[in-house]
């Protein structure tokens, strides 16, 4: 392909951040997003190899190939030709180990098609298909506009629509390096960039639950998942719904809550993702958008769980104002400012909160799973995903395996959980008098850890007793 022939494009900054985790972290698993779509009902593979196809071919995204000239990334799109979709014939058990081996293989970065779909044929009545994708071009909003895009496109083809013919293309991602280049030459841009050193003109103490360097530690990962019991998750949305406040901010508080708890301190930062579409053009647009955030808070022991709810709302509202400026170079910035390299990070924990709702596949019933890739390069990850479809709310948390054993995970999710429902049923109580501990774990520790009642001689004194033990 002669450089003549092909238009080359600067990264954007969601892009740019990506960029360098893979420079940190070289041939592994960190910026993969996967879903493994499951239909029970009969599939027309072919039908279905021709959606996917149609969907790649309408998206540019999917095409975005990035190439390095000296050191600096460059991102062009590549013509689209149809591709051949692999197919396997296996059993449920080979399906689940073949995804589990295939979902911890990284992508090649440079100059790679950065997508991959493999269909997977489990009888005559189940097929499934893995959607695995680079995160540098796509984020978790796209993947499921793709998913939803693919079964449009499917229910179609079956039903005799020429899809091709009919429908404009969804926005291209080529249009959001221009809203980004305008971005970063207006006073927005220094606006932002003044909140976030002012922001963090005082470093944290604390940022995380433990002291370590996180680039020397490993990134491989666990992902513990849990879904909420009807109960919680109903309460907690009918709390949010009385008291005007979001679902994700509700989940960020109680994390706050959480951190403050475990470490005794007051001044936390926690990651937090947020869409960065701004305009209906970019809520349509298959691509990276995400922004991460240092969302930093104080929390006042004396304050009641509302009333810091209330803060913490307060404080993603000032936020969302800014959120746009990149995390990858408030972290430089601060560098520059402070003349020091150390800084790498600005905070160990991270929470998302996003909803999860599929078109219908034809007349089959569709699951899709979000999978895990394997890697993360933050202590752990929290996300909360709210199955529209299915009226439920799963809790996904991927942590560092040497950082973390699955004890302290599932100590960790408990203690978690307990904080919300604290929340719900005592919101007028301080933070400093809440409990991590819930009733079940409560009445463990009254009723088993503290039967100490033995059977001991007792013609004898419990002088002589000792005596005899030692």
């Amino acid at each position: 392909m002669s450089g003549s022939k092909v238009q080359f494009y600067a990264l954007t900054q969601p892009q740019q951040r990506i960029w360098y985790t893979e420079l940190l972290y070289p041939h592994r698993n960190t910026s993969t997003i996967i879903g493994t779509v499951k239909i029970k009902g009969h599939v027309q593979v072919d039908a279905l190899k021709q959606a996917i196809n149609q969907v790649i071919a309408r998206n540019d995204s999917f095409r975005i190939r990035i190439v390095s000239d000296n050191g600096v990334p460059r991102q062009y799109v590549r013509p689209h030709a149809d591709q051949e979709i692999e197919c396997l014939n296996l059993d449920k058990a080979q399906a689940e180990e073949w995804v589990r081996r295939h979902n911890l293989v990284p992508f090649e970065l440079l100059d790679s098609d950065l997508y991959r779909f493999v269909i997977l044929r489990i009888g005559a009545e189940e097929t499934w298909f893995n959607f695995k994708m680079h995160h540098i071009v796509t984020d978790g909003v796209s993947m499921n506009q793709a998913v939803n895009q693919i079964s449009e496109h499917y229910s179609q083809i079956v039903s005799g629509k020429n899809t091709e013919a009919t429908g404009k293309n969804p926005p291209s991602y080529l249009d959001f390096i221009q809203v980004e280049q305008e971005y970063e030459q207006s006073d927005r841009y220094q606006k932002d960039k003044a909140y976030w050193m002012d922001k963090f003109g005082e470093f944290p103490e604390t940022l995380g639950l433990k002291s370590y360097n996180p680039l020397t530690l490993g990134t491989a990962a666990r992902r513990e998942s849990v879904v909420l019991n009807d109960g919680l998750y109903q309460g907690v949305k009918s709390f949010c719904e009385q008291n005007g406040i979001s679902l994700f901010t509700f989940f960020l508080t109680a994390l706050y809550i959480y951190m403050y708890k475990m470490t005794q301190e007051q001044d936390i930062p926690i990651g937090t993702l947020y869409a960065n579409r701004t305009s209906k053009k970019e809520k349509d647009t298959i691509g990276m958008f995400v922004s991460t955030v240092a969302t930093r808070v104080r929390v006042e022991p004396e304050s009641e769980l509302l009333a810091f709810l209330q803060t913490v709302a307060k404080e993603q509202a000032s936020i969302l104002r800014h959120q746009r400026y990149p995390y990858n170079k408030i972290v430089q910035d601060l560098r520059e400012a402070r003349r020091s390299q150390d800084i790498q990070r600005l905070f160990g924990a991270s929470i998302q909160y996003r909803t999860l709702s599929f078109a219908p596949f034809g007349d089959s019933v569709m699951q899709a799973d979000n999978d895990f890739c394997g890697d993360i390069v933050n202590d752990f990850d929290l996300h909360m995903v709210e199955m529209l479809d299915d009226g439920k709310l799963v809790l996904h948390l991927d942590y560092r395996m040497e950082l973390f054993d699955e004890n302290e995970v599932a100590q960790l999710i408990r203690h978690y959980l307990s904080v919300a429902e604290h929340m719900i049923e005592s919101p007028t109580q301080k933070i400093v008098d809440l409990s991590l501990i819930d009733a079940e774990e409560r009445g463990k520790i009254l009723n088993i850890f503290n039967a100490t009642a033995a059977e001991y001689p007792r013609e004898q004194s419990i002088g002589a007793l000792f005596e005899a033990q030692a």
